[in-house]
Formats: C-alpha cells, sequence, structure tokens
C-alpha cells in the first residue's frame, strides 16, 4: 500500500510540473535563478547574468583559453509583446540575433530561432547549482552542451 501510495503522489507532482505554463512575466521571474556567475572547466566557459528590471536580466558569456578570451558574447533576456527573447551578439557584432522563448518552466528554458543558421535552439537547464546551456539545430542534431557550475 505505502508503494502505491508513493507511486500517486510522484505522479501527482509530475503532473503538476507539466501543467505549469507561465505567463511572460513569470518566466522573467524564474529566469532570475540564473543571475549571478556560471563556470565551465571543461572548455573554461562562462557566463554572468544580472538582473536589470523584472522584464530585463543581462549577461555576458566567454570562453578563454590560458589567459586569452577566444569568444565573447553579450547577452539579454526581455520581455517583447508579451513574449520572452534571449538575445545574443558575438562578439564586435552590432545587432543582436534573437531566440523566442517556446517552452518554459520553473528551472528549464528553450528558445528558438529557426532563421538563424546555427544554433537555432538554445536550451537553459538549471538544477540546484548546476547549469547546462545547449546549443543545437532545429532537428536536435550538433548539440552542444555547457556544465557549468554556480561560482
Amino acid at each position: 500500500m505505502k508503494r502505491f501510495s508513493f507511486t500517486i503522489v510522484i505522479a501527482f507532482v509530475l503532473l503538476l510540473q507539466a501543467c505549469y505554463r507561465p505567463a511572460p512575466k513569470e518566466s522573467m521571474l524564474d529566469l532570475q535563478a540564473l543571475a549571478g556567475s556560471w563556470s565551465s572547466q571543461q572548455v573554461q566557459f562562462f557566463e554572468m547574468w544580472e538582473v536589470t528590471s523584472d522584464t530585463l536580466m543581462e549577461g555576458l558569456g566567454y570562453s578563454m583559453k590560458g589567459a586569452d578570451t577566444v569568444f565573447k558574447e553579450a547577452l539579454k533576456f526581455f520581455c517583447k509583446k508579451e513574449s520572452v527573447f534571449l538575445a545574443v551578439k558575438q562578439g564586435d557584432e552590432s545587432n543582436y540575433t534573437l531566440f523566442k522563448l517556446i517552452e518554459a518552466g520553473r528551472s528549464r528554458w528553450v528558445f528558438e530561432n529557426k532563421m538563424n543558421e546555427y544554433p537555432n535552439i538554445i536550451i537553459y537547464d538549471l538544477s540546484d547549482n548546476e547549469l547546462v546551456a545547449s546549443i543545437m539545430n532545429s532537428k536536435g542534431h550538433k548539440k552542444i552542451e555547457f556544465k557549468m557550475k554556480r561560482q
């Protein structure tokens, strides 16, 4: 009987998680869990996020090789017209590439831009003090994961 009750409780919790469909402002509040500094020692990749307002977070991503910065990108999460976007600007580019939030939870966010050459999909998956940022194409191929820990 205990095993049956435990299974019911687990199923109920999973059902509640599956039903969570946040409004854009709720998603922005959930994204604030990413505020702070993150680093991956696998490839010396770093991301830093700062909450600027309730509808804007600004970030910086960069990769190091020794003492040299080999990759740098400006990042933003923002609300616009009842949607949430991730904006990415690499290096010295003048324009941001926008990725629209297409799937949101309390700790997982999927952004997509079908028109971008690569990546088309960017996923942030947060658990405790670990963050996995993944990039891939629309078919789920060419997936690259950046596993980071909070600093």
